[in-house]
């Protein structure tokens, strides 16, 4: 027995419809992933001179004045994301990649030492991920520059070159070794 035209249309009907809401589901919930509060919270309110993944380009916001940032300074983002990390990393202790997005959310607070550690963490799991040698780098960098810890600019450019050796066409990457190389005068390799 073959479907009416009609009954056709319906299951045509209903097909899209699924289809339509399975992409609304899949959109909303990579618009909310822990990586895309990081990249948004990065954006709003940057205070970084490197670059995160899948972040806008955006001003550096630097307050002056007394002291580190406040709870209150903090983008919604940045809490949103670390309570979803948390959580997740509650279930999965070891994952590299959410141990990259601690990281990450640690120097967005500037506590570089933790982000670090997180980062070293991470690469036990793999040694050769490019993102998570990367965001180490940028922790290092982060130290180097706020106490003036030359030597982690080094460490940092070398961990940077090899991010760039496993992903060279990255943008985000050789962004953060041309500035992590700008601080060490290598200025030949800023192009490089």
């Amino acid at each position: 027995m073959r479907p009416s035209k009609k009954t056709g249309r319906y299951l045509a009907t209903a097909l899209l419809v699924t289809a339509v809401a399975a992409c609304i589901y899949a959109w909303h919930q990579s618009a909310s992933s822990p990586a895309r509060l990081l990249a948004d919270a990065y954006t709003n309110q940057r205070t970084l001179e490197l670059r995160i993944p899948g972040a806008a380009q955006a001003p550096i916001r630097i307050k002056r004045g007394a002291g580190d940032p406040t709870a209150f300074d903090r983008p919604t983002e940045l809490m949103d994301a670390e309570a979803r990390i948390a959580g997740d990393l509650r279930g999965r202790p070891d994952d590299q990649h959410l141990l990259l997005l601690r990281g990450q959310a640690n120097l967005l607070e500037w506590s570089y030492e933790a982000a670090i550690t997180d980062m070293d963490r991470a690469l036990d799991v793999r040694s050769d991920a490019a993102g998570v040698l990367d965001g180490l780098a940028a922790a290092y960098f982060e130290r180097a520059a706020k106490e003036q810890r030359f030597g982690d600019y080094g460490t940092a450019f070398e961990l940077q070159s090899r991010a760039l050796q496993k992903s060279p066409n990255d943008p985000v990457i050789r962004f953060n070794r041309a500035i992590t190389a700008e601080k060490l005068f290598l200025f030949q390799q800023c192009f490089a």
